[in-house]
């Protein structure tokens, strides 16, 4: 009988067959619940913006609605460029097929910025709070049709109890027939901004392949530029008619604070994405109704029924029982 050589020459030799090692386990509180606690910051430092942009409108009719894109936008356009040189990322260096993703994603975030800084100016925080928190609603549709993410029964049922919180929060707003109008506009382009923001929860979990300072780099560029058009018009009208300059020391103060609140945030929710799923992340930002309501009560004098604060009371319950369960692996 006739040995093939090459048979002779492995016989004997054992084959290991190669795999990638496996996942660590996630076994402390922080690897467990690292994307939900830097989202609860991302809520909180982007609930403090929207505050701070509404007091701004108040102590200063002059200040625009452009002023305030522009801020914003080119805080995180500063700040992602200032992470990214820090952390030697490439901000041209995208793989083809994110390219799209980037893009969409900076258009709708620019789209974001002007909607809801026009609804700051014409609603209450509490009630751009309200309708602004629809957004888990779409965020967990839109994922579970076209991320493929499931939707675990503990999360319905989180949900659930969010939107009970939210039902209870409606209360009749406008007694004035002007208030009734902004009131209407108002709340038409927070739910506008409210599907946005859900459709950018769902591009931000798309491009976990990229460094999570790309999406507000490239979004804070599209928002800075279109912006600058509209300031530099306002800026010419009062040049051109002799008015007094329409902004102090005090309004570039809160500029300032305006634009690191909102960038820290964004940034913030642009890294929670790269730990966490779409649809449990989405309805962490129910939490940023207790800060709002509570600015409304304490900056801006408006009257809080007692409704608003049980509604306030689950929906920041529901987000603690998120927490609970992800931390004992039920979800």
């Amino acid at each position: 009988m006739i040995m093939d050589p090459g048979q002779s020459m492995l016989k004997g030799v054992t084959f290991i067959e190669l795999h990638d090692p496996p996942a660590p386990p996630l076994n402390t509180w922080w690897q467990l619940l690292k994307g939900i606690l830097i989202m609860k910051m991302s809520v909180l430092l982007l609930t403090v913006s929207g505050i701070l942009v509404k007091y701004h409108y108040e102590y200063n009719p002059n200040v625009t609605i452009y002023d305030m894109v522009f801020v914003r936008a080119f805080s995180q356009l500063l700040m992602s460029y200032v992470i990214a040189r820090r952390e030697k990322v490439n901000l041209t260096d995208i793989p083809d097929h994110q390219w799209r993703l980037v893009i969409i994603r900076a258009i709708t975030g620019t789209m974001t910025f002007f909607i809801f800084n026009t609804a700051v100016k014409l609603i209450s925080l509490s009630k751009v709070a309200f309708l602004n928190n629809t957004s888990p609603i779409f965020a967990t549709i839109i994922a579970f049709m076209f991320l493929g993410e499931a939707i675990t029964r503990s999360e319905v049922a989180s949900l659930s109890i969010c939107i009970l919180g939210v039902a209870i929060l409606v209360q009749p707003y406008g007694e004035s027939t002007q208030e009734q109008t902004e009131n209407t506009l108002g709340s038409i382009l927070v739910l506008m901004s409210s599907f946005l923001n859900a459709v950018n929860y769902c591009l931000l979990r798309m491009m976990k392949e990229i460094h999570y300072c790309i999406s507000p780099y490239y979004y804070g560029i599209l928002g800075t530029l279109s912006s600058l058009p509209f300031i530099f018009n306002t800026e010419f009208t009062y040049l051109q008619q002799a008015l007094p300059t329409r902004l102090g020391p005090i309004d570039y103060l809160l500029f300032f604070l305006v634009g690191a609140s909102s960038a820290l945030g964004a940034i913030s929710k642009s890294l929670a994405f790269q730990y966490e799923k779409v649809s449990t992340l989405s309805m962490l930002k129910y939490t940023n109704l207790f800060y709002s309501l509570a600015a409304d009560v304490m900056l801006f004098q408006s009257h809080i029924y007692p409704g608003e604060i049980v509604g306030a009371t689950l929906i920041v319950s529901s987000s603690f029982i998120i927490a609970v369960l992800k931390y004992y692996r039920v979800i």
